[in-house]
């Protein structure tokens, strides 16, 4: 089998294609392609509200039940639906990363448990400092007591966590440490409920946007077509400043997703297909874990074009079979997997899928050494064997 793939095409600034090229790498892109003509202010302007338009389009499909969406009763510039779809953008963006920090936060303070900071509190003003500690369960054995008050409250696996009473204010310990924070994690899931309840407003309030889809529709394809008109009155000047660069790659189709939450992250235009024939698309095999052991077989001949069957998992199948046939010796199918089972903790362990197939071959081997030639090491195991 192979791994379907999807060509991205893009347009950004030449001031942005180090970084963003560095970026699609990192992301798994490949056959990075660039090609730079000249865009003029007017267009880079457009593009950007493009990108802007594409956004809310997308924040306001995610919202929609499946029926029939309504026009808006009265007509309202749309400039204003804009500007009002991102300010709830913003919102939701910002109630998302709150709720995402107090959930971490929470889902740290958690084994020390829940407490109630105010009961602390006069504590800390006379000069009592509470720290919460962390460390292996070995460690919190030998930990010195003379010192502070060590008390443990939880115990998962190997780690302990336990809470430090003493005077000093720096308190200096080899373990994780921290003074005891002001909000419990009783007070951040209150605050994530409270917060989860604005974001249930807000995209309440998002919802009923949706009857501004259709316009927004509209207002995108009036964008390509100024685009569109504005690098065709472009390519007859030669007076352009800034070079805007295309790019094109390939991805594995099932990270789109991925790469769609990259590209609305940065002030490109960009445009998302299938693969079309005649085009040169990367080949990156995909298969099973025991198909996959044959596919350096497969390589040693050729991989196969993106259009054609790949032949792998059938190779899987036959070859042992035809390999142990070739050899057709019991003893050499034993050595063969002795030697590879030793490779396999010694000197193939970067390379343990190679073990495995020679593992694999030597026990076809050994089977078709019983089975067909009846010999060990050229020595007959059956009476009516040849060599017998």
């Amino acid at each position: 089998m192979k791994t379907k793939f999807s060509k991205l095409t893009l347009m950004t600034r030449e001031s942005q294609r180090k970084l963003l090229t560095e970026s699609m790498q990192e992301l798994g892109l490949l056959h990075i392609v660039q090609e730079t003509y000249d865009v003029p202010e007017e267009t880079k302007s457009l593009i950007h509200e493009l990108n802007i338009v594409n956004r809310l389009i997308r924040l306001l499909e995610n919202e929609e039940d499946g029926e029939e969406i309504q026009q808006a009763a009265q007509p309202v510039p749309v400039k204003k639906v804009i500007a009002r779809l991102q300010k709830m953008e913003e919102q939701i963006e910002k109630i998302n990363q709150e709720i995402e920090r107090l959930e971490k936060e929470a889902h740290y303070l958690a084994p020390w448990g829940d407490y109630a900071y105010e009961k602390f509190h006069p504590l800390i003003e006379q000069g009592v400092y509470i720290y919460l500690c962390h460390t292996d369960k070995k460690s919190f054995k030998k930990l010195d007591r003379s010192q502070a008050i060590i008390q443990q409250v939880n115990q998962y696996g190997r780690d302990s966590y336990f809470v430090v009473i003493t005077d000093q204010k720096d308190y200096n310990a080899p373990y994780e440490h921290f003074p005891l924070p002001k909000t419990p994690p009783s007070i951040l899931q209150d605050e994530i409920l409270q917060l989860q309840n604005k974001q249930t407003q807000v995209r309440a309030s998002l919802q009923e946007e949706v009857v501004y889809l259709p316009m927004l529709m509209q207002y995108k394809t009036s964008l390509n077509d100024a685009i569109a008109l504005a690098e065709i009155q472009a390519s007859f000047s030669d007076h352009s400043e800034e070079k805007v660069i295309s790019l094109s790659a390939w991805f594995p189709a099932h990270k789109k997703p991925e790469v769609v939450k990259f590209l609305e992250k940065e002030n490109v235009v960009w445009k998302i297909r299938d693969p079309q024939k005649g085009e040169n698309v990367p080949v990156v095999l995909k298969n099973r874990k025991y198909p996959r052991l044959f596919e350096p077989i497969t390589r040693v001949f050729d991989l196969p074009n993106y259009y054609e069957t790949d032949l792998t998992p059938i190779l899987a199948v036959f070859y042992p079979i035809l390999f142990a046939y070739c050899l057709g010796d019991a003893g050499y199918g034993f050595v063969l997997a002795v030697l590879m089972l030793a490779g396999y903790f010694s000197f193939l362990k970067t390379s343990r899928n190679v073990a495995w197939l020679g593992m694999i071959l030597g026990a076809f081997t050994m089977l078709m050494g019983f089975i067909k030639s009846g010999s060990l090491f050229g020595i007959a195991l059956l009476p009516d064997h040849p060599a017998a």
